[in-house]
């Protein structure tokens, strides 16, 4: 089996990789501690919250709380 890695792309998608990484957490991982499927992670990921891309404030709320950040943390700086 073939299996491709894509690199998050967009700002929000590159940190979000980022602090899933420090804290070892897979997408899988994420999903079920904010309660989403692991098909939106990956949409955040690799759409980086564009619309359409499953991503809302409230998602991003509980991304936030699942990786013991503040919601301003969750934004890169260039977002804030």
């Amino acid at each position: 089996m073939f299996v491709t890695r894509r690199t998050p792309t967009t700002p929000l998608a590159q940190h979000l990789a980022q602090l899933m990484r420090e804290r070892g957490l897979s997408q899988n991982a994420l999903a079920r501690a904010i309660g989403v499927n692991q098909g939106q992670i990956c949409n955040v990921l690799f759409r980086g919250g564009r619309k359409g891309a499953g991503f809302s404030l409230e998602m991003a709320g509980k991304l936030a709380k699942a990786l013991g950040i503040s919601l301003d943390d969750f934004y890169p700086e260039e977002m804030r």
